[in-house]
């Protein structure tokens, strides 16, 4: 059983899923400039493998841009997930590629989740 929760306090996440957010956007016909304006962050602020957000900012993100696409999708969260297909982010990307099962995936996860989301408790119980 995978245990995923977040701890009450003003949790903050790496700049990844910000981006991926955008890409998404950018590929369903949403000007990426337009979707960073809206939650003032700056082009550069995507580049930079260090940048963490407020987990509030994340979340809003992916509650309303795809509401604001110029053509609605439902499945917005899967074809976002369609665009990391073998594509590494970050160091642990190549990581959770080479594992041989899905524990094993699950066991780096939890053991470096907080690296992408200092609010997040992941726990793998047996």
């Amino acid at each position: 059983m995978l245990l995923i929760s977040c701890m009450p306090s003003s949790p903050n996440v790496c700049i990844k899923s910000v981006r991926l957010c955008v890409l998404a956007a950018a590929a369903a016909g949403y000007e990426p400039q337009r979707v960073l304006a809206d939650y003032g962050l700056l082009p550069e602020q995507l580049t930079d493998p260090y940048l963490r957000v407020p987990h509030t900012l994340l979340a809003r993100m992916w509650d309303e841009v795809p509401r604001r696409l110029p053509v609605t999708d439902d499945a917005f969260g899967l074809h976002a997930a369609e665009l990391l297909h073998h594509q590494a982010h970050d160091v642990m990307d190549p990581a959770l590629f080479q594992a041989s099962t899905v524990r094993g995936a699950l066991e780096l996860l939890s053991r470096y989740g907080r690296l992408h989301h200092d609010g997040a408790v992941i726990e793998l119980v047996p």
